[in-house]
């Protein structure tokens, strides 16, 4: 079969589309043939060797697909066989066949197209557990989304004004904050104008937020403790721009008398903790967009022998949801 390989890390350039062995399939696993992948900037970081756990090299690249099951092995139930599923997986996602664990996998309707099943995978799981296990909201609160633009961001946009949040959405750019409102965002402040904090207060009439959602990192978390009001959470769950600046810890303990909480998120805790949970999950976020609910906004649609363009574009910023990868399947 034909996979993109990642032999080394690297530039994009590094990624190799060509013939691999197909997965062998393991009991308790489903053999997907492969009709869309998802592309996200985690994706980008494991290929730059950043992702905090890196396979061995070289591995084939992806966390995410939505395909036809072809082969089931030992104690999975044939009724599998022919059925449209989205996987999400610890990685082979990018090529024309995947093995995946059952629990890791939804049916997907035939209302539901391949390629917006792929796009929910990774982004719209990551957005159900930062709002259903990292973080405490009830209707009304009000949450801080950065990155609001991209993949996950605009699943939290959508899965918080389902949860009936305001949102009060970070995006780097005008046409950004546009699309994000476009989303269902209650506000959107451009990121790039250095003055967020003080928009944020300014919307909350100076009475701060409930939760900040931080894809980011860097130096952007002592901003963020400024956001929040009193028992704010701070979320951080991604560190686009490096970890946290070595004061934050200081910046944390002089919000002591607000009383903020810190939290970290990542899937991995997920998927090795209660990996059922996570496709009963999967399942109700098809069901979501299968009821209209929710919708997976793709930016552009590329061949699987092009997942190269595809890095560069998400590198690029530009991109306003998700990239996805097709095959021939």
């Amino acid at each position: 079969m034909k996979a993109i390989v990642i032999p080394r890390t690297g530039d994009a350039e590094v990624l190799e589309y060509r013939d691999v062995g197909p997965p062998a399939v393991n009991p308790g696993h489903l053999l997907v043939q492969v009709a869309a992948v998802g592309v996200g900037f985690g994706d980008v970081m494991m290929r730059r060797g950043l992702y905090p756990h890196m396979p061995p090299l070289p591995f084939i690249a992806g966390y995410e697909a939505a395909g036809v099951v072809t082969e089931v092995g030992a104690g999975v139930g044939r009724d599998w066989v022919g059925r449209r599923v989205v996987v999400v997986t610890p990685g082979g996602c990018s090529a024309e066949y995947v093995a995946c664990p059952v629990p890791f996998a939804a049916r997907v309707p035939d209302d539901v197209s391949l390629e917006s099943a792929a796009a929910l995978g990774v982004n719209y799981l990551t957005a159900y557990y930062l709002l259903k296990r990292a973080a405490v909201v009830a209707p009304g609160d009000r949450i801080v989304v950065y990155a609001a633009a991209g993949g996950v961001g605009s699943a939290l946009v959508q899965m918080g004004k389902l949860a009936q949040l305001e949102v009060i959405a970070l995006a780097g750019t005008e046409p950004k904050c546009a699309f994000a409102r476009a989303e269902g965002a209650d506000h959107a402040v451009s990121s790039g104008t250095g003055t967020v904090c003080e928009a944020v207060r300014a919307i909350t009439g100076d009475a701060g937020v409930d939760v900040v959602f931080n894809s980011v990192g860097g130096d952007t978390l002592g901003e963020d403790l400024k956001m929040l009001g009193p028992f704010g959470q701070l979320v951080l769950y991604g560190m686009a721009g490096g970890p946290p600046a070595p004061h934050f810890l200081g910046q944390f303990l002089q919000r002591f008398e607000a009383s903020p909480s810190l939290r970290l998120m990542s899937l991995e805790s997920v998927a090795a903790g209660d990996p059922a949970a996570m496709g009963s999950a999967l399942q109700e976020l098809v069901d979501l967009t299968a009821a209209g609910k929710i919708s997976p906004r793709i930016h552009a649609r590329l061949p699987l022998e092009q997942a190269a363009a595809a890095h560069r574009l998400l590198e690029s910023r530009q991109v306003l949801g998700k990239v996805v990868l097709t095959t021939n399947a």
